[in-house]
């Protein structure tokens, strides 16, 4: 496996991450419609073709090649610019497809992919018949054969505890990290977070961050240090807060 870090671009994010994702590993990354998944894919692919100089595929079930198109340049990235000097793929396909020939996703010019991107492998779940883990289970193996980082997206339900779902088919553990985005309602108000809930083979920040998505991407803000029960969706100031206020405290 390659040694060494495949950063995202995203600063705090990086920093979450002790420096970026393990190279070599594979990610999935899981939260309910809306929360970033997409958004964050992108941005660790072109940021590693742009800034780290490291080849790229996007892989997407959903949405045809102009979409993705259109959703990277409302963030300032051009793909269709790196897919015209073969840095960049983005493929649009099936689960079925995909199962049969693999190497779709490894073929690149004559230089092999170093990011993947699989969006999203919650159409195996609908799609196919056979066990969801063992063909996910092959697909994470030849991946790593090949020395690529990937990311798998994961579409939770938005009621799923800590807006995480995979847990049925196993697919926590056959990840090397887990990045959660989930929705949390705050005084009223919805918020986006995020949390890595693990990272084989590296430290990394077990706080939950809240994040936003602006018109250059995901940026990470603060932690929810005045909160308690942010993840499990039933937010309440923390007991420490509260006795400070009884207290006459801030």
């Amino acid at each position: 496996m390659a040694k060494g870090r495949a950063p995202t671009g995203i600063s705090e994010f990086d920093a979450m991450l002790n420096g970026g994702f393990m190279k070599g590993d594979c990610v999935l990354v899981t939260g309910a419609a809306g929360t970033g998944k997409t958004n964050l894919a992108l941005q660790f692919l072109y940021n590693g073709v742009v800034k780290y100089g490291e080849n790229a595929v996007y892989v997407t079930f959903e949405q045809m090649p102009d979409q993705i198109y259109r959703d990277a340049k409302n963030l300032g990235m051009n793909l269709e610019k790196l897919e015209e000097e073969n840095r960049l793929k983005v493929i649009s396909t099936s689960p079925d497809v995909l199962v049969q020939n693999q190497d779709m996703i490894s073929e690149f010019s004559s230089e092999r992919a170093e990011r993947i991107v699989i969006d999203s492998i919650s159409y195996f779940e609908l799609s196919r018949k056979n066990s969801v883990r063992d063909e996910i289970y092959t697909l994470i193996r030849y991946l790593k054969t090949k020395g690529a980082t990937s990311m798998l997206l994961h579409e939770a339900q938005a009621d799923t505890t800590h807006g995480f779902g995979p847990y049925d088919h196993g697919l926590s553990f056959l990840a090397d990290t887990v990045v959660v985005l989930k929705y949390v309602e705050i005084e009223s108000a919805i918020r986006r977070a995020v949390a890595i809930l693990k990272m084989r083979g590296s430290d990394h920040e077990k706080t939950l961050r809240e994040i936003r998505i602006t018109s250059k991407g995901i940026e990470v803000g603060g932690s929810f240090e005045q909160w308690e029960g942010v993840l499990s969706g039933a937010p309440h100031k923390s007991f420490a807060l509260r006795v400070s206020k009884a207290f006459g405290g801030i």
